[in-house]
């Protein structure tokens, strides 16, 4: 690292140092990546959103309608908050992100089973 620039040390420092910040945009069917932006005061409707790392921030946004798509290293959290938070029937999730559920009652999370 070049001298005067400053290394992130956790994961709060680091969302702060993300450099691309968009402001106060709206978002009408569009293809959008997280990852890497902090996003603040937008407003996502009839997206189709991307997360793959979960390096992101959204501050005061509103996701309207939207379709997420959680990949790598965010689809095992996904997948893990939807094994043990979502009652089974309730809200309709994605198949691709419900853990493997075993027959002896465990279950699997591995982006080889994809």
């Amino acid at each position: 690292m070049g001298s005067g620039e400053i290394v992130p040390t956790n994961l709060s420092d680091f969302l702060r140092a993300i450099p691309y910040e968009i402001k106060g945009q709206w978002f009408f069917q569009k293809t959008v990546y997280l990852d890497g932006y902090s996003f603040s005061n937008c407003r996502f409707d009839n997206c189709t959103i991307f997360i793959s790392r979960g390096i992101f921030r959204l501050i005061n946004c509103y996701a309207l309608n939207c379709m997420f798509f959680y990949t790598d290293e965010a689809r095992n959290v996904a997948r893990l908050f939807a094994g043990m938070h979502v009652p089974v029937g309730s809200v309709p999730l994605n198949p691709s992100l419900r853990p493997i559920n075993n027959a002896d009652g465990t279950f699997t999370i591995d982006n080889l089973d994809a």
